[in-house]
């Protein structure tokens, strides 16, 4: 049932290293940060050993010993060692410099904020938020920053009256997270036939290695939570034709689906009760025709209805409308951890 709001989140992260084994003597980096890039202040360092340190050729044969390590007393992999090692430190401080450089300005913050959350924020309410965030970054034990964060993001989100629940489990293999709004179904056979129903609650979840890092499962969290918040706005649109959208993704994993419809047993009749739980507040059908949320959600649930995989095509996945938002929100979110956290972290 992973496959209902199918939402892998790949990030990529920066490729601090980059070594040429082939021609040891020059060692090149260039950091790859995220985002469109760092610019003016994405450079390539250059560390020069010694030109008669090593070479090494495909065998791993070394074919010329190195006078300096008579001199020295070093050794050829300490030498080694001292080179990657001057390059992990010249290219972490390029991430420094580059976190630095991209500091924004509260305003600014107050500017993504408000887009990521879709409301106005002014700028003392985004530093309340930015002073939040880094409180919960500052907790000691892991569990209680996730438990923390998701209920925070769900809160600024205006989800905080929904049920969905976080989950750190292991994932498929290219996995990151996703967000499934309708939990897990079930076919039983009573006196009156078969029928189906959810016996938990929609959810988001994090890969466990992923969410190892605070910096990317918070990114992951923001990612996720604004499909949670599409699914939301699509229901609100038009909740017969949301729920059709989402449950079409899963008709391929339970096949007992349309043996009911054949049937006639009425799923979405169903779905709707759960939602009802499921999302508190969020009342069915209840936004103009016309608006902006309006047309934001019929453009959601047509997307839904065509959600293209990873799997079937990464590029097209990364294009289509749900999740180039989101990739969007996320990005504009990464920035914004470059105010209220340290430059110096370590993620």
């Amino acid at each position: 049932m992973e496959k209902i709001g199918y939402n892998p989140y790949f990030y990529s992260y920066p490729q601090y290293l980059s070594n040429n084994l082939g021609s040891v003597g020059t060692t090149n980096i260039s950091p790859n940060f995220r985002g469109n890039g760092v610019g003016v202040a994405n450079p390539s360092v250059n560390y020069t050993t010694p030109p008669d340190t090593v070479e090494i050729s495909a065998g791993n044969k070394i074919n010329e010993a190195s006078n300096l390590e008579k001199k020295t007393g070093m050794s050829t992999g300490a030498k080694i060692g001292l080179g990657i090692l001057g390059t992990a430190a010249a290219a972490y401080g390029c991430v420094v410099g580059h976190r630095m450089i991209n500091k924004p300005s509260l305003e600014k913050v107050a500017k993504n904020f408000s887009e990521i959350f879709r409301r106005d924020v002014s700028k003392d309410e985004a530093q309340k938020m930015a002073n939040r965030y880094k409180e919960i970054f500052k907790l000691k034990d892991d569990k209680d920053f996730r438990k923390e964060l998701f209920k925070q993001i769900k809160k600024d989100y205006g989800l905080e009256n929904t049920c969905y629940d976080l989950s750190i489990k292991k994932l498929k293999k290219g996995e990151n997270g996703h967000f499934t709004p309708f939990g897990e179904c079930k076919l039983v056979n009573d006196v009156d036939g078969p029928s189906f129903y959810f016996n938990s609650k929609g959810s988001v979840a994090v890969d466990e290695n992923w969410a190892k890092s605070r910096e990317l499962f918070f990114n992951t969290i923001i990612h996720e939570l604004n499909h949670a918040k599409q699914f939301e706005i699509a229901y609100r649109t038009n909740s017969k034709d949301a729920l059709n959208a989402y449950i079409g993704n899963i008709k391929d994993e339970l096949p007992f689906i349309n043996k009911l419809e054949q049937k006639s047993y009425d799923i979405i009749a169903e779905l709707k009760k759960t939602m009802k739980e499921f999302l508190g507040t969020t009342p069915a059908n209840s936004l103009n025709k016309g608006s902006k949320d309006y047309e934001l959600g019929l453009k959601y649930i047509e997307n839904q209805k065509n959600y293209i995989n990873p799997s079937k095509d990464p590029i097209k996945y990364q294009k289509q409308f749900v999740e180039k938002e989101s990739f969007n929100v996320q990005n504009l979110m990464d920035n914004s951890l470059n105010y209220f956290l340290s430059p110096w972290r370590i993620f």
